[in-house]
């Protein structure tokens, strides 16, 4: 038994790298061998919640087992670990999967991270065979643990990184939306299968699906996409050679060359595209580069009055000169009192309280700072 911590930025694959090692875990071992539980601490963070969860995904490993929602916490603890004694004899291993582990240890020793302390208690039982893997952004998650928390986590740490130098946009953007293309002896074997399924008799009560055209003329839907995903391909491949494609996916791979931005990427590519053309041109590459690229923030601020931009440019200098991460209204409004001293501000300099107050919540309205949680 044991636990571990994956970490790293947003979109750095920490999910991909280890929905890889589950898939090749399961090869090796066989797919009933391992049961994998996930948990996430946006949907499951509340210890009554992640437990039941637990439990109902615990009873998928076999059809003898019956969810409960009315059970209690202890409850499902109990038949948490008879289930996990039961595996083990059959020779399953269980791996429990915590997504943004840092919420589940969020609020440090006043919240006493029971549903951790439940799950990670498991792994110190002789007739268990689990582990747990937490996946988070933050670095200083296993800091946040509880003592008896931290007590039974083994701080194994996988720290990933964003590809950076060996990975171009570019290439990233072709294989998101690249299609799978079938040789001729591929497109013959489905037709031959698709022929013999459809004269092959069927029982009067065993419903038969899929596209129409499929049972109508067999093999026509392989033939039209085969064709289609050379064209899609082909065309893909002209629009990223242009001048226009590579100067906007530069931009992207010199913001974040990630999997995650260049997905982003391609959904917008894909959302942008003609349907009745059915290609991607460099027109939709350098327009949904320009979307996914766009300053919200500045965004935010299009419409707003003089004396909020000064408001803003007041908490700017708070935030980078001043070092004031927070600060409350009282320290904005002497901020603008001393831009307006050294500075020829106008009618925004002499505005009073109560309308630099209403131009502050204006500015909490549309997003261009916040108030904490």
């Amino acid at each position: 038994n044991n636990s571990g911590l994956l970490g790293g930025g947003r979109g750095s694959g920490k999910t991909a790298v280890l929905d890889s090692a589950l898939r090749e875990l399961r090869e090796t071992h066989g797919s009933e061998k391992v049961l994998v539980v996930k948990l996430n601490g946006m949907l499951h963070g509340d210890e009554k919640v992640g437990v039941r969860e637990i439990a109902r995904q615990l009873c998928a490993a076999g059809d003898a087992l019956e969810f409960s929602r009315a059970a209690g916490f202890g409850e499902n603890v109990a038949f948490m670990r008879e289930v996990l004694r039961v595996l083990e004899q059959g020779g399953r291993a269980v791996v429990f999967v915590l997504e943004e582990f840092d919420l589940f240890a969020k609020g440090g020793a006043k919240s006493k991270q029971t549903l951790l302390y439940a799950v990670l208690d498991l792994l110190q039982q002789a007739h268990v065979q689990a582990a747990v893997v937490g996946v988070t952004s933050r670095h200083d998650a296993a800091e946040m643990l509880e003592k008896r928390v931290r007590s039974r986590f083994s701080f194994r740490r996988i720290l990933l990184a964003p590809p950076v130098a060996d990975v171009q946009a570019s290439a990233m953007f072709r294989d998101a939306l690249r299609l799978e293309e079938t040789s001729e002896e591929e497109t013959a074997a489905e037709n031959a299968r698709t022929t013999n399924t459809r004269t092959s008799p069927k029982p009067r009560n065993e419903e038969e699906e899929g596209p129409k055209g499929v049972s109508a003329r067999p093999g026509v839907a392989a033939e039209n996409f085969g064709s289609y995903a050379k064209t899609f391909n082909a065309a893909l491949d002209a629009a990223i050679a242009t001048p226009a494609a590579r100067e906007a996916l530069a931009k992207v791979e010199a913001l974040e060359c990630t999997p995650r931005a260049v997905g982003d990427l391609a959904c917008l590519v894909i959302s942008r595209m003609d349907r009745d053309v059915g290609l991607v041109t460099a027109r939709d590459i350098a327009a949904a580069t320009q979307t996914l690229l766009a300053d919200t923030y500045v965004k935010s601020l299009a419409g707003a009055s003089t004396l909020e931009l000064c408001l803003v440019v007041a908490m700017s200098r708070l935030h980078r000169f001043r070092r004031m991460p927070r600060f409350n209204f009282n320290h904005v409004e002497n901020e603008m009192r001393a831009m307006a001293a050294n500075d020829f501000l106008g009618d925004a300099g002499r505005a009073k309280g109560a309308v630099l107050l209403r131009a502050f919540e204006n500015l909490l309205t549309a997003g261009a700072c916040e108030a904490p949680g």
